[in-house]
């Protein structure tokens, strides 16, 4: 009888100690995947003035990260810079109103990601110019893509080489913490 209340007992140790060490980690991991969101807003606010000239600032509020957990959005990481209008175009002779900040919001918000992890933070470019620009599209359509013009290759030689390379950053950190305890 006594063996049982003892191997009960340390069942439940165990159980509390792997709770806590799984809180632990997660609290870490969240604490990364925020560090990731933070670089997207850092190159928004810093690199993107290589790529475009804002005008109206709609095209840097489009562009964010959520951060989500069972696809439950649990954090948005936005850009600190804040379009103070909404802008008009014109695409295939149709008038739109755009906010970058709304559509960000609402990505961000309808995004289901609960087939993809438990723990996912997705970066979006809502403004629809913003595709444009990275691959240097004109009034011409998707076929006339000019390399020589501003904004081409923003996303793909710009930003994403840029978190690639703070990922492998933090991640040889955040391993080392998990290693050492820290």
């Amino acid at each position: 009888m006594r063996n049982d209340f003892q191997k009960r007992n340390n069942e439940i140790v165990k159980m509390k100690i792997d709770e806590f060490i799984n809180k632990a980690l997660e609290k870490k991991l969240l604490r990364f995947l925020s560090s990731m969101g933070k670089y997207v807003s850092d190159w928004v606010s810093s690199e993107s003035k290589h790529y475009w000239t804002d005008a109206t600032y709609n095209l840097k509020d489009s562009i964010g990260s959520g951060l989500y957990k069972d696809g439950a959005l649990i954090k948005f990481i936005g850009n600190p810079a804040s379009a103070s209008i909404s802008t008009t175009y014109i695409y295939h002779k149709q008038m739109y109103n755009m906010s970058g900040r709304n559509k960000l919001m609402s990505a961000l918000q309808n995004n289901h990601l609960s087939n993809t992890g438990k723990y996912v933070l997705a970066v979006f470019c809502e403004a629809p110019y913003g595709f444009f620009l990275e691959h240097g599209l004109g009034p011409d359509g998707i076929d006339a893509g000019d390399s020589s013009k501003k904004g081409y290759g923003w996303w793909s030689e710009g930003l994403v080489p840029y978190i690639n390379e703070k990922f492998e950053l933090e991640l040889k950190a955040f391993e080392n913490e998990i290693k050492f305890g820290k």
